[in-house]
């Protein structure tokens, strides 16, 4: 069962030595996924529970290179910033940080927390995980637009601008 969809952004700068290419948003999108998809079996919670926490710490850490990546210096989305174009857009991008940090911050404090997973207590969790999978659907998705310039008509319009020092993405 698919509740999003998102390709991998074509990422030009390395959010760490050896990482170029690499987009830890859809690498968190894939942890999220992979959490929900973990099965549930009652004779045996405490599997479900170590896998899944593995998976919803991989995105909490996917989340965190994700920020350094766009918010970092000289990244596309700094350089933008930088030039006022489409700055409003991108402070909004940026905004949604860190709720989507203390979501699953949260998440993984509960399952730290929890003696014994039961069904309607993972039940609780995996729907956590699909809100949570959804929101960073959308918020890459949106990133994808912005790179792409189609969010606003400033960044379209920005051409030979600044604007036209950034990447375009891989659709």
């Amino acid at each position: 069962m698919s509740f999003s969809r998102i390709v991998p952004l074509a990422v030009d700068v390395p959010a760490s030595p050896g990482d170029a290419g690499r987009d830890p948003l859809f690498d968190r999108w894939e942890a999220l996924k992979e959490a929900r998809a973990v099965p549930f079996d009652s004779r045996n919670p405490a599997h479900w529970q170590e896998r899944f926490t593995v998976a919803v710490a991989r995105a909490a850490s996917a989340l965190r290179d994700h920020v350094y990546q766009v918010e970092g210096e000289r990244t596309p989305l700094e350089w933008a910033l930088k030039a006022r174009v489409g700055g409003q857009v991108m402070v909004r991008q940026f905004a949604e940080h860190l709720p989507l940090k203390q979501k699953v911050e949260r998440v993984l404090s509960e399952l730290r927390a929890l003696r014994m997973a039961g069904l309607p207590r993972v039940i609780d969790l995996s729907e956590q995980i699909v809100e949570l999978e959804i929101a960073v659907a959308r918020h890459h998705n949106r990133l994808r637009e912005i790179l792409n310039g189609a969010e606003e008509p400033l960044l379209a319009a920005a051409g030979a601008g600044a604007g036209a020092a950034l990447p375009r993405m891989a659709r």
